[in-house]
């Protein structure tokens, strides 16, 4: 069948990586502290509603699945999301993915101290099918890693 085959091409598979960097002026314990309590997300991040953990177990783990309400804003407006820690290395790095069948999202933050300040580097990697669903986004979704970056450091120097 003709749809399953492009479907299924490789040409038309897109990745996209998006890159950004903070400094906040907190020791990188600080900050992980904040940064691995997903649960705690809505507090300082301004896009995120609500995140609950799926099973009894909240924490930071491999395989750990939540449930995350995340506004895109508009014309997106709200969604529910299923994220899945993949790998956690304490006060130093984490990564979660998230998906649906057209595009696979993988996020990576990188914790690291230098003169008792943290540099935080976040990956976030996109996969997807079709270039009309991945190219529009790019501008909104640098600009969501932006705000995640400034939304932690605002609420991290605050106390």
């Amino acid at each position: 069948m003709f749809i399953q085959k492009v479907i299924e091409s490789p040409k038309l598979l897109m990745r996209v990586t998006l890159r950004r960097d903070i400094k906040i002026k907190k020791a990188v314990r600080e900050v992980w502290e904040i940064i691995a309590d997903l649960p705690n997300f809505p507090k300082w991040c301004t896009f995120i509603e609500e995140i609950i953990p799926v099973g009894p177990n909240a924490g930071l783990s491999p395989g750990k699945k939540y449930v995350r309400k995340f506004n895109y804003g508009f014309p997106f407006g709200s969604t529910d999301e299923i994220i899945t820690v993949l790998q956690v290395i304490p006060n130093h790095y984490w990564a979660f993915k998230h998906g649906n069948i057209f595009i696979k999202v993988l996020h990576l933050i990188y914790l690291r101290e230098k003169s008792g300040e943290t540099h935080v580097v976040f990956i976030t990697v996109y996969r997807g099918y079709f270039l009309f669903l991945v190219i529009p986004l790019l501008r909104r979704l640098r600009n969501l890693q932006k705000r995640f970056l400034e939304d932690l450091k605002k609420y991290t120097e605050s106390f």
